[in-house]
């Protein structure tokens, strides 16, 4: 859709309306140790051949699946980057009606704040895709005094707790008061069971 911006009829531009393109998160999971996956989403009118993204609050580890595994797209990343392209014109990726799972990323050390950051995608032109990338994932911890991340709070925990006695920066000073204490051993039994 063009769009025609006129002042005082002298000058007149006209500019190309951009399309909803998305980059977002879909599913996810964290566990208690910080390590975990997402679903990274795109939405467009526009065909890709190729981007790269930068993942905040997060270590990757690994990235696969997706459209860019079906289309068989060089995929490479480091503990913050994504970097994808398409290795030739028939793995382009499509445009997108409708959110359909780009990637999968895997992580560890994840923060309270999932977010992408330097995000730049570029159509089958070499041109630069405006991108909606507002999207984040608030982790919020479900069971803090699961400590070894196992989805229960249990006796495990309640020995992390014991045997790191005294220490600070520690997974087991539950209420990051900086050193483990009697408030983290109450914490863990006020919690024991299923998280």
């Amino acid at each position: 859709m063009l769009r025609h911006i006129c002042a005082f009829t002298l000058v007149c531009i006209v500019s190309k309306a951009s399309p909803g393109n998305v980059l977002s998160f879909g599913d996810w999971s964290v566990s208690g140790d910080g390590s975990g996956w997402a679903e990274v989403m795109w939405e467009s009118t526009e065909t890709v051949a190729g981007f790269q993204f930068d993942m905040v609050g997060v270590s990757l580890t690994s990235v696969d699946g997706g459209l860019t595994e079906k289309l068989d797209w060089m995929i490479e990343h480091n503990t913050t980057r994504v970097l994808g392209v398409a290795l030739n014109s028939a793995s382009y990726i499509p445009p997108q009606q409708e959110s359909s799972h780009l990637l999968t990323i895997h992580f560890q050390n994840a923060g309270e704040n999932i977010s992408f950051d330097g995000v730049i995608f570029a159509d089958d032109q070499a041109k630069m895709i405006e991108v909606d990338s507002s999207d984040n994932i608030n982790v919020t911890t479900p069971c803090p005094a699961d400590v070894n991340g196992d989805n229960s709070v249990d006796v495990v925990d309640l020995l992390e707790v014991v045997g790191t006695w005294g220490q600070s920066g520690v997974p087991s000073d539950i209420n990051g008061d900086g050193i483990v204490n009697v408030s983290d051993l109450l914490t863990v039994v006020d919690a024991w069971g299923p998280c």
